[in-house]
């Protein structure tokens, strides 16, 4: 060993030498009855079963919802910018038009357009 392994050497078993042990790794152990922790566990069994039977009445004394009337939509093309405005409609036949309209708006450097379908809804004369 060289000097200075020596001395390290020295200097750790006179440091760790003088370390307080900690109190809690010497003390008993407190003695748990298997009958208290099986009593606590059915009780707290006995509680979740009738925090669910509740939640169940709870459930059975709402009001139903009312069905949605039934909404005719209607499907249409639009061209949109690159901020999700839309720009132009077109009916779904004319996907080609729409295409161009997108095309021809995204020339010259400015911002993408691009088409997606949109639905509408349609209101009936009758209603």
């Amino acid at each position: 060993m060289t000097e200075r392994t020596k001395r390290w050497y020295l200097f750790a078993l006179t440091v760790y030498h003088f370390i307080p042990r900690s109190p809690l790794v010497h003390m008993a152990r407190k003695v748990v009855s298997r009958k208290a922790k099986a009593a606590e566990a059915e009780a707290a069994e006995k509680q979740a079963t009738a925090k669910k039977k509740a939640k169940k009445k709870r459930a059975s004394t709402r009001k139903s919802k009312k069905t949605a009337e039934n909404v005719r939509l209607r499907l249409y093309w639009g061209v949109f910018s690159q901020n999700l405005k839309r720009v132009a409609v077109f009916e779904f036949d004319q996907k080609k038009e729409a295409e161009k309209r997108a095309v021809e708006l995204s020339k010259g450097g400015k911002s993408p357009h691009f088409i997606q379908k949109v639905k509408e809804e349609i209101r009936l004369e009758g209603e």
